[in-house]
């Protein structure tokens, strides 16, 4: 009986490619073991964070891939789960200038996480911010705006004006000012 595969790679030192990804994780999804357990998802969390981690972004994107097929089918398309997924998968597809792809799966990952956790939940902020880079990257400002300020409310609702996500988030806003005003001199 497997005991458990999740580990922390979060902070690992990026070595060497890691084979774990391609052995075995296709043929435990094949497989009858029950794929809905939290280990799996928490396992492919980890390997897709240590993917991020490397910058290695076109390697993250088929194991996004593979974890949503598998998510989608346990879990149902509106589980939370899924929604963290489509959010690593998006922003694989952000970081490879796939922007259209990004954008059409942050959208569906904010619609499940309002679903689920509502419309004032620090994950839905992340996931509007995430889509304000996307647009603020092709040089949609206004749209890049109206997202930075709704993340903005919801975290200085939720987590207080002094968080450092609300700090980070403004840097983001300044930068967006700062792009936005070179474009219109």
């Amino acid at each position: 009986m497997m005991e458990s595969t999740s580990f922390s790679v979060q902070n690992e030192t990026p070595r060497t490619p890691h084979p774990l990804p391609h052995f075995g994780v296709r043929g435990f999804a094949d497989s009858k073991a029950p794929l809905s357990s939290d280990y799996l998802s928490d396992s492919f969390h980890n390997l897709i964070g240590r993917y991020r981690v490397r910058g290695q972004y076109a390697e993250m994107e088929p194991l996004c891939q593979l974890a949503l097929e598998i998510q989608e089918k346990t879990l149902g398309p509106e589980h939370f789960e899924v929604a963290l997924t489509l959010n690593d998968l998006a922003e694989a597809y952000h970081l490879q200038g796939k922007y259209a792809k990004a954008e059409l799966l942050y959208n569906r990952a904010l619609v499940i996480l309002k679903n689920t956790l509502g419309n004032e939940h620090p994950r839905v902020s992340t996931t509007l911010g995430n889509l304000a880079r996307v647009f603020a990257v092709q040089g949609h400002y206004t749209q890049a705006e109206q997202f930075y300020l709704c993340s903005l409310a919801i975290q200085k609702k939720t987590l207080g004006p002094d968080h450092p996500d609300v700090a980070l988030n403004l840097k983001h806003l300044a930068d967006l000012y700062h792009r936005w005003s070179l474009t219109t001199l």
